[in-house]
């Protein structure tokens, strides 16, 4: 048997969870709106990587050229790994390993490392999380 609050306190629990609600609006309203985004910090951020943040557009540029993406994805673990420990920038640590040479050019590489030319699979996430979020509101309107 389900537990039914009375009449008055359905009320006020609806009430708080309308205040909760609307202050919880406000906040993200403000954190929104004072957002700024710093380009300079966010390059000199992805500087510090030393391209390592770029992996996948190499390991997805290899699967292009052939390469397994088992294989790829390991070869870039590997190398992503010994750029690290060496604080060597990925490039070099690429343009260094015998497989990586035989299957890119040094311009595919430099491409593949370019962030401003990769964006993953973002914007088909976006897009996936906007038709999920539509569908659910179509749905809600149907009930």
């Amino acid at each position: 048997m389900a537990f039914i609050y009375p009449p008055f306190k359905r009320s006020l629990i609806i009430n708080c969870r309308c205040v909760l609600t609307d202050y919880l609006l406000f906040l993200m309203t403000n954190i929104v709106d004072t957002l700024r985004i710093d380009e300079k910090r966010m390059l000199k951020n992805l500087a510090i990587t030393q391209g390592r943040f770029m992996s996948e557009s190499v390991m997805i540029t290899l699967t292009k050229k052939g390469m397994s993406r088992q294989t790829a994805h390991e070869l870039l673990r590997k190398l992503t790994i010994a750029s690290e420990l060496k604080k060597k920038p990925l490039k070099s640590v690429l343009w260094e390993d015998e497989a990586i040479r035989r299957n890119l050019t040094e311009k595919e590489i430099a491409a593949a490392l370019n962030p401003k030319k990769y964006l993953g699979t973002a914007i088909r996430q976006v897009d996936l999380a906007v038709n999920m979020t539509v569908n659910e509101r179509k749905a809600r309107l149907l009930r």
